[in-house]
């Protein structure tokens, strides 16, 4: 087994470790939410990645001083027989076992309210934000191989900071997941992480990390000008390659790493209504209880209300009441949940005439407002005033409130529907 390159309490990566995981604990009592995402895996791992911005600067910087060593020729014993790659990986290999550690600790801090809950991390996520850390301990390698420490440290720290800053706050989408920062982003329940952003993330890393280290492999060593060439186009070829796959990869998304969960995640229980929950849902009382007793309420006006409640990213539509809720949801948020999803996704059409659209927005505040008083009764315990969207803004909701059963539930059916087809007049009382 060969000898190492440095001695265990010379690396620089072991005395950045009690520093960092401080840090990591004052992020998380300071700025972190662990009850944000309490009990959905996906989510809880995903917004660890948020101390990407601890890991990977620092990593870079640790790999900076480990090629400044070698640039300085002090402490080497490097043994000649050894490829230049060989030599710099046994260099810049605590560099992203430090990341490592950084991130699950991070991780652990996220999960602590998560932890018994159904399902299990995506062990994909956790490989991308590694490629991230060694992207950047690469360029840090490479850095202070070629520059003095007291330029190469405050470059890398300069570097690594503007790419994860910048290409989080650009509107173009796939630089965004080619830094990989912008994958903490994920998710509520009714989403999971799109494979397209994590895939993009470890692509154009990894590529970056390797061309680092050969760019770095070939400052200082005894190789050929042929090689030189041959490596340096080999490089670039590659860095081409990897930018035009992650750029063709990430494409097709939006701002948010996410793409709504397959039907079948979900499982169904019940009759009249039918519900359709997620597992990681299946702990909160709150869901199973209120959903029937709000809607059989809203049943005795005449209202005509789907077979199927559903919680899910996706439309409503006659058959299926589609909700998006949290797994935490107190009974008033489920009833505003119900309320809203009556009209998921859009709300109201966009009509070009300025009256109907205005009709359209007080008519649809009129909705919310007017589900959530029927639906919360007295079967479900909640007081409408305790339910936020139940305040009566454009003055309708109190007439309405004030006609029979029967005419309400005519009213709503007839309103609901005609929020999404302009050439329909709507009618507040």
């Amino acid at each position: 087994m060969p000898r190492p390159v440095l001695p265990w309490v010379s690396r620089p990566s072991l005395w950045a470790l009690p520093a960092s995981l401080v840090l990591v604990g004052v992020f998380v009592l300071s700025t972190f939410d662990p009850t944000r995402f309490a009990g959905y895996w996906e989510a809880t791992l995903s917004s660890s990645g948020i101390f990407i911005i601890l890991s990977a600067p620092i990593c870079a910087a640790v790999a900076a001083i480990e090629g400044s060593r070698i640039r300085r020729g002090t402490k080497a014993q490097i043994t000649p027989v050894r490829s230049g790659m060989s030599i710099y990986w046994q260099r810049i290999w605590p560099s992203l076992a430090l990341g490592g550690v950084i991130q699950i600790v991070a991780f652990l801090l996220a999960a602590r309210n998560t932890w018994g809950a159904t399902g299990a991390p995506n062990p994909w996520i956790f490989v991308a934000f590694m490629a991230v850390v060694a992207a950047h301990s690469g360029m840090g390698l490479l850095i202070g191989r070629v520059a003095a420490l007291p330029i190469g440290l405050p470059l890398v720290f300069l570097l690594s900071y503007t790419w994860l800053g910048f290409a989080w706050a650009v509107p173009y989408f796939p630089l965004r997941y080619m830094a990989g920062l912008s994958l903490s982003d994920c998710c509520r329940i009714q989403y999971a992480m799109d494979y397209r952003a994590v895939a993009t993330t470890i692509v154009f890393n990894i590529s970056c990390f390797i061309v680092f280290l050969m760019w770095a492999t070939m400052i200082g060593m005894q190789v050929s000008k042929r090689n030189v060439i041959r490596r340096t186009i080999s490089s670039l070829v590659l860095m081409t390659i990897a930018v035009m796959a992650s750029v063709a990869i990430a494409a097709p998304l939006g701002p948010y790493p996410t793409t709504a969960r397959p039907p079948s995640d979900v499982r169904c229980e019940g009759s009249q209504p039918v519900v359709c929950l997620y597992p990681e849902q299946e702990n909160n009382p709150n869901l199973r209880a209120t959903i029937p007793a709000a809607l059989q309420a809203l049943r005795a006006t005449g209202a005509i209300v789907p077979p199927v409640v559903e919680a899910s990213a996706e439309a409503t539509n006659p058959d299926r009441l589609r909700i998006g809720i949290g797994l935490r949801g107190t009974p008033e948020v489920v009833i505003q949940s119900l309320a809203n999803g009556f009209l998921q996704p859009s709300g109201y059409a966009y009509c070009s005439d300025e009256q109907a659209l205005l009709d359209r927005q007080n008519a649809s505040m009129t909705i919310v407002s007017w589900l959530i008083h029927k639906m919360a009764a007295p079967e479900t315990g909640v007081s409408p005033q305790n339910v936020g969207g139940s305040d009566d803004m454009t003055g309708s909701v109190t007439k309405i409130l004030a006609m029979s059963e029967k005419d309400q539930g005519k009213w709503f059916n007839a309103t609901l529907p005609a929020l999404m087809d302009c050439s329909v007049s709507i009618e507040l009382p």
